[in-house]
């Protein structure tokens, strides 16, 4: 009696739906080896190596896929389509140079729009990127690199919480607090303030004259100069 086909080798597909494939343990494993192999090519700033986190948006046609949403896509390109059907995707990639080119090397990305696991899960897109990119475990301090859509003090806290620092751009409407001012008796019913007047982040950059001034430090871009305030405290 002949013998039927070998069976082929299981790839790594046939283990997505088994405990033996731990994704986190896997993503933490591939973080330490990108930094062993470009220890002298990443990029850093005050010792600190650069970290770039975004959300993508990638079409697909199937309208049975798993995760897959209306999305809306805001972009200035006229061949893009307003809304598609796709998946949202958060990723986490670190900066390396190569040859004088900065290149972003993918560390982990997932999907965190359209795939519900149980209606008490109340995090926000911030909160998944947040515990995605603090669940690497990285061995040295960070500079994380975000658009405005991250300048939120609940994801910059959960940062400076593990000594990371962000860099990102204030929204246009972003408000700040003074210190409460002291209340004139000690005898004040109800809770003390916690904050004090309000005032609009973006009437500050009107006082030019109280800004400092330095050379832009980013790779290719000479003759142009930052202006940053810094707080005398």
């Amino acid at each position: 009696m002949a013998a039927g086909p070998p069976t082929p080798p299981a790839g790594l597909l046939h283990f997505f739906h088994s405990p033996a494939l731990n994704l986190d343990h896997l993503n933490q494993l591939w973080q330490r080896a990108l930094q062993h192999l470009f220890r002298r090519r990443l990029v850093r700033v005050n010792g600190r190596p650069l970290v770039l986190v975004d959300g993508l948006k990638r079409p697909k046609e199937g309208r049975k896929m798993p995760g897959v949403k209306s999305l809306h896509q805001e972009s200035r390109c006229n061949a893009k389509a307003s809304f598609i059907m796709g998946h949202s995707l958060q990723a986490v990639a670190l900066l390396v140079q190569v040859a004088g080119v900065c290149l972003a090397v993918p560390v982990a990305a997932r999907i965190h729009e359209g795939v519900v696991w149980t209606a008490r899960d109340r995090r926000t897109l911030l909160d998944k990127l947040s515990g995605l990119l603090l669940g690497l475990q990285w061995s040295c301090a960070l500079t994380v690199v975000a658009d405005a859509y991250y300048a939120a003090a609940k994801f910059a806290r959960s940062l400076l919480a593990h000594g990371h620092h962000l860099v990102t751009r204030v929204r246009s409407n972003a408000v700040a607090y003074f210190p409460p001012s002291r209340p004139r008796s000690a005898k004040r019913r109800g809770r003390r303030r916690i904050y004090g007047h309000k005032t609009q982040l973006r009437d500050w950059f009107r006082y030019h004259k109280q800004f400092l001034q330095a050379p832009s430090p980013v790779y290719g871009e000479s003759g142009i100069t930052l202006r940053y305030y810094l707080d005398p405290a």
